[in-house]
């Protein structure tokens, strides 16, 4: 009656090519993971969510390089390689350059503010918890580190699956930090 296409964009040019596959890497293994764990329900949530996961992860990223990082075991010679890679580099004036998320559920956040204190005295930055972590939806950083615990990387590195719908949605937001960094996106385990 009133003539509406819609018109699915594919193309995200804001972030980094390398930084938006390891965004839509996460991002998809999200998507595949679920709240259940009895093999019905996990095909029908899936199939459920079919057509709005293509649509949100199904993206290209035609503006090249972009770096990204994943320390498992995080020492301070990469501590210090990851402050002299952004601080040596031109930043943001307009905006806080630098977000650092921190996982307060499975992180001591005071000991990774120390740890993390020689770069957040050098770059102006934004700090958030995971718990808050929907404050930072549709804000955009220039680097973003991700601070996580084990349990938490497992999971996003392997799905998770049986978590319940708390969890799961709480997991699913993880989509916003990873989708928030423009040049560099780095996760330090600890």
């Amino acid at each position: 009656m009133h003539n509406v296409y819609p018109f699915g964009l594919n193309e995200c040019y804001r972030q980094k090519e390398n930084v938006g596959r390891a965004a839509k890497d996460i991002m998809d293994k999200i998507a595949d993971s679920t709240p259940f764990r009895a093999s019905d329900k996990i095909r029908e949530f899936q199939d459920g969510h079919k057509s709005l996961t293509t649509l949100a992860n199904d993206l290209e990223f035609p503006n090249p390089h972009g770096h990204c990082e994943t320390y498992e075991n995080l020492t301070e010679k990469e501590l210090k390689f990851e402050i002299k890679r952004i601080t040596q580099k031109p930043l943001w004036k307009h905006w806080p350059p630098l977000l650092l998320v921190i996982d307060g559920e499975n992180v001591d956040i005071r000991g990774a503010l120390e740890y993390f204190h020689p770069l957040l005295s050098k770059v102006n930055n934004h700090i958030v918890q995971l718990d808050d972590i929907e404050s930072i939806k549709g804000l955009e950083y220039q680097h973003v580190f991700l601070v996580i615990g084990k349990k938490l990387f497992d999971q996003l590195e392997n799905q998770f699956q049986g978590t319940g719908q708390k969890v799961y949605a709480k997991r699913r937001l993880l989509r916003i930090p990873f989708s928030r960094a423009k040049d560099s996106m780095v996760v330090f385990v600890m």
